[in-house]
């Protein structure tokens, strides 16, 4: 059996999946979930947006592994991590939320039993296309690194990020406290943005140990600075918190900003320069 068709069948229905629901969350989550009898579940919003921001950037990972599977494989591995970490955020959310056990409960408990199939599937089919999990994109220069200062950049990233998420993770309902950012039930969306944060640290620490082995997963991290600002200045505009939190994601929109063009134009640079070293055959 060709594995291949459906792991490629997989990968462009969580890209589907994942860009239907980001775009419920970003949109209609403040009238859907109300509309099914779940306007508990909205708060805190913001975070709500920003699960939905994290799903629009795994679209991009998973279609790009989609179109090749060999090729770019770097996706396959950040696809399974990122899918495996969602049960987590699942299961932890049914516990905290507790009784009455509701509609949210029941999605929650089918999607973690999907993402750890979908996982299981996709490492027992890496194993038998012979594809190692850090075998990273198909690339001429993968004996080369990458220049020193997007790595740098990365890395820094990484390590801030890797800092930021744990925040989130275990301790939300102080930090939304201390923003006045208001919730009813225990904030599931302020939990998953931690984890998804922690995500993104893993995937620019690959574009750290190697720009041209892992470059989808520079051009990853350059797709997740470009997808906040417009949130930020948005909120900060309309949406709730203090002065200290609408004045922090604006530094964050200014930041995020000039470090997708710094990530993308280092990049480019740095393709160039080894295509000029290495010529492609």
């Amino acid at each position: 059996m060709n594995l291949q068709i459906p792991l490629k069948v997989i990968l462009l229905v969580l890209a589907i999946f994942d860009f239907i629901l980001g775009t419920i969350f970003i949109f209609f989550g403040g009238y859907l979930l109300p509309a099914l009898n779940l306007a508990d579940y909205v708060q805190p919003r913001f975070f709500m947006i920003c699960v939905g921001l994290f799903l629009y950037q795994y679209v991009y990972v998973q279609f790009t592994a989609f179109r090749d599977i060999k090729k770019y494989s770097t996706c396959l591995n950040m696809t399974v991590l990122i899918r495996l970490s969602f049960p987590f955020i699942y299961i932890s959310a049914i516990f905290l939320w507790g009784s009455p056990f509701g509609l949210l409960h029941s999605i929650f408990i089918v999607s973690a039993v999907l993402d750890l199939a979908a996982c299981i599937f996709a490492l027992y089919a890496m194993r038998k296309l012979g594809i190692p999990f850090f075998k990273g994109d198909e690339s001429p220069f993968s004996s080369l690194k990458g220049p020193r200062l997007l790595r740098i950049i990365l890395i820094m990233l990484a390590v801030a990020e890797f800092l930021i998420s744990w925040n989130w993770i275990i301790a939300p309902k102080f930090w939304l406290r201390f923003f006045d950012i208001g919730y009813t039930v225990d904030p599931v969306w302020t939990r998953a943005t931690g984890l998804l944060i922690l995500n993104i640290a893993y995937i620019q620490l690959l574009g750290y140990l190697n720009v041209y082995k892992y470059r989808t997963a520079v051009i990853t991290s350059g797709l997740f600075r470009a997808l906040w600002p417009i949130l930020y200045w948005y909120w900060t505009i309309t949406g709730e918190g203090n002065s200290l939190f609408k004045t922090s994601i604006m530094f964050f929109s200014f930041f995020d900003a000039i470090m997708c063009i710094v990530i993308f134009s280092l990049l480019k640079k740095a393709m160039s320069e080894a295509k000029a070293n290495i010529p492609v055959k």
